[in-house]
């Protein structure tokens, strides 16, 4: 009877494993965002998994009761790594809903650094990054599991035009759309670029290749200039 009674109270302990997590949800964690940046004492950390048999690190972006939202959790089984889009009838715009499965701790770092910023969250992340002396932002590396891309996006987040950089285990290639809004009397470009190489994502190279092909196109045109004198 003893004996069983302690099995009893064995398996009612949860079990804790060796792997570690980011775990959150975003409509409880307002820091629970779709690329975690550092934000001081206020930065989401991993923690132990206390899920019975956690051996995967498990990341969701979806509609919960009609909100974007985040989770991430531990997990027994691995999910897989896939996105679907979602178009709801009374919606005018089509979400995104993904899920990313990892096997590594959350304290992974990458050997590849990025610059990783929010526009919502920092004033110095702006579309073509600044020299601004100690208040300038600096690359960190990645702590995205199999981090091997830098990303840059700018689009609409909130109503609110707004600029993101981080790591990322995917090429998002480069690509830009421009968006309408009914309610709005502009038409706004969104944009994602990507690159393999350490802070590669500042946007400054951007604003170099195009001032290179203004360049090049001025010397054309003064070398026809000449040769039609």
């Amino acid at each position: 009877m003893l004996i069983g009674s302690i099995l009893v109270w064995v398996i009612k302990i949860n079990f804790v494993s060796s792997l570690s997590c980011y775990q959150c949800n975003s409509s409880h964690h307002s820091n629970c965002l779709e690329h975690l940046v550092e934000l001081g004492k206020h930065s989401l950390q991993p923690t132990p998994c206390t899920t019975y048999g956690a051996r995967f690190c498990i990341k969701t972006t979806g509609i919960y009761g009609a909100v974007m939202g985040i989770t991430r959790f531990c997990s027994a089984w691995d999910l897989g790594n896939e996105c679907q889009y979602l178009d709801f009838p009374d919606h005018d715009r089509i979400y995104r809903a993904c899920v990313s499965t990892c096997s590594t701790d959350a304290y992974f770092v990458s050997s590849l650094s990025c610059y990783q910023c929010n526009s919502s969250h920092h004033s110095n992340c702006l579309e073509h990054l600044v020299e601004l002396g100690k208040h300038s932002l600096q690359p960190t590396p990645c702590t995205t599991y199999g981090a091997r891309f830098c990303i840059k996006t700018t689009g609409i987040y909130g109503a609110v035009m707004g600029i993101t950089r981080f790591c990322s285990a995917w090429d998002l290639g480069n690509e830009c759309q421009y968006l309408d809004f009914p309610d709005h009397d502009r038409i706004y470009r969104a944009c994602v670029s990507t690159c393999s190489t350490d802070a590669c994502n500042s946007g400054i190279q951007n604003r170099t290749a195009l001032f290179s092909i203004i360049l090049s196109l001025y010397i054309f045109m003064c070398f026809y200039s000449m040769t039609n004198i």
